[in-house]
């Protein structure tokens, strides 16, 4: 039977206390059964060439802090898997190692998904000597494992901006909401470019939010001079020099997203979230 390939968006360590991510993934469990394996990547395991977990019993690893106790003694005993991790290396090319275990972004999930812990699961590690383009080519190596009865899955969140984050609540700053809306409309529509291409994506809100308010780029340049960046752009190439070397918005780049609802591509993006995009 072939299986599904997921991503969850884990959020928190603290849903794996419960909660409605926690009824949610438990739900998900129940719907799609027990599989013969899982290859799960983690946003929180990176390694310099790609790596994934050997070992027969991997230990449950608590890699966070200031959390309370009963989260720190949580355990989730899933068995691994030497044949599935020496299969991932044979499509991947990873190294198998038993320096690793299953960390937050795995068993915190798969807690509620499978709570029996009774699916073997290994770890596939992020290689941080290649772009996203890379990551989104090794990943279609991983598709034989589906029609062999393994779920390929992802865990991890789009963006992890712990230092904008409204700890007393609050309503969603616009950038925020527009840049999620954006993720969502190319997700459903099975755009892979432009989520590969996130930072591009992100210019071209920034863009359009800067637009829109009649702002241009005079805040655009004192965001960068105060290192401060609207969502996760680092060059924001909407504002250029023309040939007199004055600097002006390209509003086409803003328009062009407020008309179409889509944007142009090229940048980059931790390849998990694609993996559950239609036509993969």
């Amino acid at each position: 039977m072939r299986q599904p390939a997921l991503f969850f968006g884990h959020g928190s360590p603290m849903n794996a206390l419960g909660g409605p991510f926690a009824d949610a993934w438990r739900a998900l469990g129940e719907e799609i059964g027990k599989p013969k394996g899982v290859v799960m990547v983690s946003a929180h395991w990176e390694t310099r060439g790609l790596g994934v977990t050997a070992q027969k019993q991997p230990e449950t690893i608590h890699d966070f802090g200031g959390f309370p106790p009963e989260l720190h003694a949580m355990q989730y005993p899933a068995p691994g898997s030497p044949s599935l991790a020496n299969r991932v290396a044979e499509l991947t090319g990873a190294v198998q190692t038993t320096q690793w275990g299953l960390d937050h972004g795995t068993w915190s999930v798969l807690a509620h998904v499978w709570p029996d812990a009774d699916v073997p699961v290994v770890q596939l590690s992020l290689d941080r000597t290649i772009d996203a383009r890379a990551h989104y080519e090794l990943a279609k190596r991983l598709r034989p494992l589906r029609e062999e009865g393994v779920i390929v899955a992802g865990s991890g969140d789009f963006v992890h901006n712990l230092r904008t984050w409204k700890r007393a609540g609050g309503e969603p700053y616009d950038w925020a909401v527009d840049f999620n809306e954006a993720v969502k409309r190319a997700f459903t529509a099975g755009d892979h470019d432009a989520l590969i291409d996130w930072v591009h994506l992100a210019e071209l809100l920034a863009a359009a939010l800067a637009v829109a308010q009649g702002i241009g780029c005079g805040l655009v340049k004192a965001q960068r001079r105060r290192r401060r960046r609207v969502l996760l752009a680092g060059q924001f190439d909407h504002c250029r020099r023309d040939g007199d070397g004055d600097e002006h918005d390209s509003a086409e780049a803003g328009q062009h997203l407020a008309v179409h609802g889509n944007a142009p591509s090229g940048g980059y993006l931790p390849v998990l979230n694609i993996w559950a995009l239609p036509g993969w």
